[in-house]
């Protein structure tokens, strides 16, 4: 077979080490000697050599130890595997190409075994078409061709992995919050309410003013409120003729010295571009109401069973006071109720309610709450962005949430970094025989 113009990847050569897509008879070593393959041993996913427990023979010797794969022989050393005591059990080491002889620590030469004339070159034209497509993904002009019946089962483990990846950020707040579940859902909550463009901004307001100090006053929204908005840094300056905006400074004042708070600096906090029902004063408003009606509203939550409670329990209503008849403190507007709507709460559950259960059963071997999360995502219709837009017109339409969440790992995860080797879809096109 003619070499491939290009390198494989890595992944490639665990792929056909794996799938024992490689000619076996009449092998050698790159230095002459009788080769067989007794047993290509297990893949090792962690730290150290590739496979373990592989069983070669070398001329009239047989080796038990590890096999350890690369692109070219020299990347051995590039891998300062020559001083890494796990490495000085390989057996053989495997390459793509050779271009340097490898020795162990004692002196001893590594058996090396050349791939690039022995790879089945039919694999190897399909790898080289995935790798060099410029469409979408990488099997756009294949994906129309292929039985999809096992996509099911892969859209239920990229589901985990996407909630895996997203309770990373909690876990970590988790750790700096002493294991605080409502002050961490406290934070979080506040990010997600200022959406992209206040989410920093509201971050650090969940950090400058902790869930504790909210839950003394919970009994008292204006004093709910005047803790957010001072926090918020809103009631730095005075306003004529308010007497609410006045009443949160004065409040506010009192509680800050009481408590020692400090205000974010407010021009972090965006306003343009924002419906008014997403300006940052409302939603620093309605999440004021869920602290006077649920304190812990991650505990709350937890005690839910279904997505009906959760979204109950989160589509708080601006129907009285201020707010009711005012998006900023400075104009008055029409009176009119302020609902935190369903495409908001599906965004919350989707993205902090789901992820933070999934991790609290995760964390405390709760099995219900871990099948709680993914059922939430599967009472939720697909999300609609550009990405699930362009999977449709590929043929997958996912039945909801939680496979549309799959589709977006897919999609960021595998496709946009070719890792065709690790998806069942790239693996099923390279696995076919003809």
């Amino acid at each position: 077979m003619a070499r491939s113009e290009s390198l494989p990847r890595e992944d490639l050569l665990h792929f056909v080490w794996k799938t024992k897509r490689i000619r076996l008879t009449e092998l050698e070593t790159t230095d002459g000697q009788q080769l067989e393959i007794v047993d290509f041993g297990f893949h090792n996913h962690d730290a150290g050599p590739d496979f373990s427990n592989g069983k070669v023979k070398v001329g009239t010797t047989t080796w038990i130890g590890h096999i350890e794969m690369h692109v070219r022989s020299s990347d051995w050393n590039r891998h300062s595997h020559s001083s890494d005591l796990a490495y000085d059990n390989v057996v053989l080491h495997v390459v793509y190409q050779h271009d340097q002889e490898i020795y162990r620590k004692d002196g001893s030469k590594i058996p090396t075994l050349e791939l690039a004339d022995l790879i089945d070159s039919i694999l190897m034209e399909r790898y080289d078409d995935l790798i060099s497509q410029a469409h979408w993904i990488p099997c756009q002009s294949i994906l129309p061709e292929l039985n999809l019946t096992s996509l099911p089962i892969w859209l239920e483990r990229l589901s985990v992995e996407r909630l895996e990846r997203k309770v990373t950020e909690y876990r970590q707040l988790l750790d700096k919050q002493s294991n605080d579940w409502d002050q961490v859902f406290h934070i979080a909550m506040l990010q997600r309410l200022g959406l992209r463009v206040n989410k920093v901004a509201f971050y650090n307001i969940g950090l400058n003013l902790p869930l504790q100090i909210l839950l003394k006053h919970q009994d008292d929204i204006q004093t709910v409120e005047a803790l957010l908005f001072g926090t918020a840094g809103y009631l730095g300056e005075t306003l004529e003729d308010n007497i609410y905006h006045a009443g949160l400074k004065s409040t506010y004042t009192f509680l800050a010295h009481k408590y020692k708070l400090a205000p974010i600096d407010n021009t972090q906090v965006k306003h343009g571009r924002l419906r008014p029902q997403n300006l940052p004063t409302i939603r620093l408003a309605q999440y004021a109401r869920l602290i006077e009606t649920y304190g812990r509203i991650f505990s709350r939550i937890i005690e839910c069973r279904s997505i009906g409670q959760i979204e109950a329990l989160l589509a708080t209503k601006i129907t009285g006071g201020f707010w009711y008849d005012h998006y900023t403190f400075a104009k008055t507007s029409t009176p009119i109720e302020k609902t935190l709507g369903k495409s908001t709460i599906y965004s919350l559950i989707i993205n902090l309610v789901s992820p933070m259960i999934f991790l609290k059963g995760r964390m405390t071997d709760n099995e219900e709450l871990i099948l709680l999360s993914q059922q939430l995502l599967e009472a939720i219709k697909p999300e609609s962005n550009s990405i699930i837009t362009q999977w449709k017109s590929l043929g997958i339409n996912p039945e909801n949430a939680r496979e549309s969440q799959a589709l977006l790992q897919l999609k960021n995860e595998y496709c946009d970094h070719v890792r065709c080797l690790d998806c069942t879809i790239g693996y099923k096109i390279l696995s076919q025989q003809n």
